[in-house]
Formats: structure tokens, C-alpha cells, sequence
């Protein structure tokens, strides 16, 4: 798997890969109920476990994706709303880290993403048409625009349920 920011142009090929053919909003919009089918009824404790050094647990991985709601919620409006403007790059290691989310129920990280995900999938709905090809200038990755930063964000979405799938197999849940 490529890193995000040091081989962007890799990890980009590899989201919009595993999105193929799929409808981006689709499969925005089913993800949180994904994850929560595939979590219901496993120990929480078992959620907190990190697999490995350097890893992130269950919880870490569904924080992550929150933290990703809150960031591309921003962004995205600001692509809507401004000609141009800078997209600033974020660690997501360090954010994972400060959130915390081994420490918050599964619950609440669930609903979280829940949240926030039909907030931001309102305006991805609104706004779909010409409006998707307004653009930012992001830090790390250069120009993209309001359709492939959606497009990116949904193979996100499909590589971390993969990186859920691969943790909970390991630890026999």
C-alpha cells in the first residue's frame, strides 16, 4: 500500500483502482452501515487491540474515518465556495494520535461517522453537476478537483473497510 504523501501519485492510482467502475456517493453512503454489520456483537475490548506496531486499532481506523469527515467537510466546501483555494495536508498518524479513539466507545465512533457522512453526502448530492469540477490546490498533492477528491474519498473509504477486515481476521473476530 502507498503512502499518502510521500508517493501520492501511487496511492492515488490505488484509491480510484479499488472505486473502479462503482458509484462514488454509493459507496459513500453505505460505508458507515458496512462497518457497523461487521462490528456488531465483537468484544470492545478486542476493538482497542492495535495488531501491530505502528498500527492502528479497529477504533483507531473508524476514528480515522471520522477525522476524515471533519477534514474533507471543510475542504469541500471551500472548493465549493472559493476560486482556487490552498488545501492544506494533515497527518493522519498525529491526528490519530490526538483524537484519542482507543479510548472512546465504539458507539459513539460509529455514530460520529454517521453524522457527519450524511452531512457531507447532503452536500455532495446538492451539489453534483458542473460544481464538481470547481478545484483546489492541495499541499501535498497538487490540483484536484471537488469530483476526484469524492472519487478518492470513496476508495478511502473501501481501502480502510479492507484495512478493518485484514485487522479483525488477525485477531480472530
Amino acid at each position: 500500500m502507498a503512502d499518502p504523501v510521500t508517493e501520492f501519485e501511487s496511492y492515488r492510482n490505488e484509491l480510484l483502482d479499488l472505486l473502479g467502475d462503482r458509484d462514488p456517493l454509493d459507496v459513500l453512503a453505505h460505508t458507515p452501515r458496512r462497518i457497523e454489520e461487521r462490528l456488531k456483537g465483537i468484544d470492545e475490548t478486542l476493538l482497542s487491540r492495535r495488531p501491530g506496531e505502528g498500527a492502528w486499532s479497529v477504533k483507531e481506523v473508524l476514528g480515522h474515518l471520522g477525522d476524515t469527515e471533519w477534514v474533507h467537510g471543510y475542504r469541500l466546501r471551500i472548493m465549493l465556495s472559493h476560486e482556487g483555494p490552498a488545501i492544506a495536508g494533515y497527518d493522519q498518524d498525529v491526528m490519530v494520535r490526538g483524537m484519542a479513539h482507543n479510548d472512546r466507545p465504539i458507539s459513539m465512533l460509529l455514530e460520529e461517522l454517521r453524522r457527519l457522512r450524511g452531512l457531507n453526502l447532503d452536500l455532495y448530492l446538492r451539489t453534483r453537476g458542473p460544481a464538481w469540477e470547481r478545484r483546489g490546490i492541495h499541499s501535498e498533492r497538487g490540483e484536484e478537483s471537488v469530483g476526484l477528491t469524492i472519487e478518492l474519498l470513496a476508495g478511502h473509504d473501501l481501502r480502510h473497510f479492507d484495512q478493518l477486515e485484514r485487522t479483525l481476521t488477525g485477531l480472530g473476530a
